[in-house]
C-alpha cells in the first residue's frame, strides 16, 4: 500500500469565483437560489419594497390630512362668530383677512368661522360699523344689513342699519362699492352716500358730511338739523342710558339741534341742548327724564 501511495501524485489548484459561478450555473435550474449573489439581490429588493411602502404611506397620510381639513371646513361653515356691543360701548377689531372694523354702540356683526376661505368674505350687520377692507380682487367683501347687500373688493365705508330704524345708510369714503336691495342696485363714488327708506321704498343718493356720518368712530358725537326724538335715540346708544320725555314736557317738536361734542359727558350735552329749548332734565343712574 505504501508503494501504491508513493506512486500517486497530487496537484494543487486554486478555486476562483469564476469556477464557483460555472459550477452553480451547471447545477441549478433557472431561478435557483445563488447564495453568492443573494446579498446584492436582497439589498435591491428591500430597497424597492421600502420605497413603495414609504410612497404608499405618504399618500395615505396626505389623503387623511386633506380629508380632515376638508371635513373641518365643511363642519365650520355653519359656525358663526359674533362681535357685539352694548349701548355705551364701541369695539374695534380685525377680521381674519386683515380688514379692520369699528363697531358702534348697540351693534352686532356676525361672520362665518371659515370667513375668507372660499373666495367670499361676508358679514352680517345689525347696527352701525365702519369698514376698512383689505383689497382682494379674488374675494369680494360683502356686508348684508337688513335688506341691503354692499359688495366691495377693498375700500373704506360706513354702514348704518339698526333693526329698529326704517333707514339703511351706506357712506363711501374711498374706493368703490356696489349696493343692492330688493328694489334697486347702484354703485357709489367716494364722498357720496345712499339712504334706503324701507318704509316707503325710497332711495336717495347725496354727498355727505364726513363728521356727521363717520366721526362717531373717533368718539365725536355730531348732530346737524336733528330732532330731539332722533337725538335721544342716539344718546341712549352712545351713553348706555334710557331717556324718557315726559308727556307734558315743554318741547317744540319743530326745533332742530346742531352741535359737535368730543369726549363730553351726557350731562354736559343735555345742558347744551336744553338751553335754547328751555327744557329740564334729571339723571338717576342709567335713567334720564326730560321734562
Amino acid at each position: 500500500m505504501e508503494n501504491l501511495l508513493s506512486q500517486l501524485s497530487f496537484e494543487t489548484h486554486r478555486v476562483t469565483d469564476h469556477d464557483v459561478d460555472e459550477a452553480w450555473n451547471s447545477l441549478r435550474p433557472n431561478g435557483f437560489f445563488n447564495p453568492k449573489k443573494s446579498g446584492r439581490h436582497l439589498s435591491s429588493t428591500y430597497l424597492i419594497a421600502a420605497t413603495v411602502v414609504l410612497f404608499v404611506l405618504a399618500f395615505v397620510i396626505s389623503s387623511v390630512v386633506w380629508m380632515d381639513s376638508s371635513r373641518q371646513l365643511t363642519d365650520n361653515k355653519g359656525v358663526q362668530v359674533e362681535k357685539s356691543t352694548l349701548n355705551g360701548q364701541k369695539l374695534t377689531f380685525v377680521l381674519p383677512d386683515g380688514s379692520k372694523v369699528v363697531l358702534n354702540a348697540g351693534s352686532t356683526l356676525k361672520y362665518s368661522k371659515v370667513f375668507g376661505q372660499e373666495n367670499l368674505r361676508q358679514v352680517f350687520l345689525d347696527g352701525e360699523a365702519f369698514f376698512d377692507v383689505v383689497h382682494d380682487p379674488k374675494s369680494p367683501f360683502v356686508v348684508v344689513a337688513d335688506k341691503t347687500k354692499t359688495t366691495v373688493l377693498g375700500t373704506q365705508f360706513n354702514v348704518n342699519s339698526y333693526s329698529n330704524n326704517t333707514e339703511t345708510k351706506i357712506a363711501l369714503v374711498k374706493g368703490a362699492v356696489n349696493v343692492k336691495n330688493t328694489d334697486s342696485e347702484l354703485k357709489l363714488t367716494p364722498g357720496h352716500m345712499v339712504i334706503f327708506d324701507n318704509s316707503n321704498h325710497k332711495t336717495t343718493i347725496s354727498a355727505f358730511d364726513f363728521d356727521q356720518q363717520i366721526a362717531w368712530k373717533e368718539g365725536v358725537l355730531v348732530c346737524n338739523h336733528e330732532s330731539l326724538t332722533s337725538l335721544t335715540v342716539r344718546l341712549e346708544r352712545w351713553y348706555g342710558v334710557t331717556i324718557e320725555v315726559a308727556p307734558d314736557a315743554a318741547i317744540n317738536s319743530n326745533w332742530r339741534y346742531h352741535g359737535k361734542f368730543r369726549g363730553k359727558s351726557l350731562a354736559y350735552i343735555l345742558e347744551a341742548l336744553s338751553y335754547p329749548d328751555h327744557f329740564k332734565y334729571r339723571i338717576v343712574d342709567k335713567k334720564v327724564t326730560i321734562y
